[in-house]
């Protein structure tokens, strides 16, 4: 009961709030939570505020999404530049295509991302981490590295934390991307990662 209050406060009213499924429809579905969806919702809200509230939403500003968000569901921070493409590559591979929660920043010519997928091994394949056939956890790609059981993501990054401990590949010096992944690592079976498992992805960009 919490929206109403924030509606009269805010002088918009019900119908000056979206639900992500209206704000992005090709890839959010919720709230789903009520008979009538947001429809419904929001005439619950005009009957609280003691008003009738319009059939739908406000529409939203020009262009869709505000600009720190990406179609896809990646928040990159204000004033980021330049923009990631709608298909992140990453040492020329795109990331999972199972990913989930993804978000990223770029910065000085970096680019950071951090996104959860149960295919990692595959991930570290294609980038060239780790060659095919190899160990993932061989210590000539990578190493074990902080076993907190919470890690914070680098400074500015949107995003649940990672839980340590986790496993770093750096980038091989000859290829020049300034590729590195840290992932999270199991900490119960050996020689495996979380399932799925949150990595962040660095790399340089250009």
């Amino acid at each position: 009961m919490a929206w109403p209050p924030c509606c009269g406060t805010s002088g918009s009213g019900p119908t000056g709030h979206w639900g992500h499924k209206e704000w992005a429809p090709e890839r959010k579905t919720d709230p789903a939570f009520r008979p009538g969806g947001m429809a419904g919702f929001r005439a619950r809200v005009g009957e609280i505020l003691g008003g009738a509230p319009a059939p739908g939403p406000t529409p939203p500003p020009a262009g869709g999404q505000s600009p720190n968000f990406r179609t896809w569901g990646t928040q990159v921070r204000r004033g980021s530049a330049p923009r990631l493409p709608d298909a992140i590559r990453a040492g020329g591979a795109p990331i999972p295509a199972d990913d989930k929660d993804v978000h990223c920043l770029t910065r000085n010519g970096t680019a950071e991302v951090t996104f959860v997928s149960a295919l990692i091994p595959g991930c570290l394949h294609r980038t060239g981490l780790v060659p095919d056939g190899e160990d993932l956890f061989d210590h000539r790609y990578g190493s074990a590295a902080v076993a907190d059981p919470v890690i914070p993501l680098p400074d500015g990054l949107c995003g649940s934390a990672l839980r340590g401990p986790v496993w770093i590949y750096p980038s091989p010096g000859s290829t020049g991307s300034g590729l590195s992944v840290m992932v999270e690592r199991s900490d119960m079976l050996d020689g495996a990662f979380h399932f799925p498992a949150r990595a962040v992805i660095t790399f340089n960009l250009g």
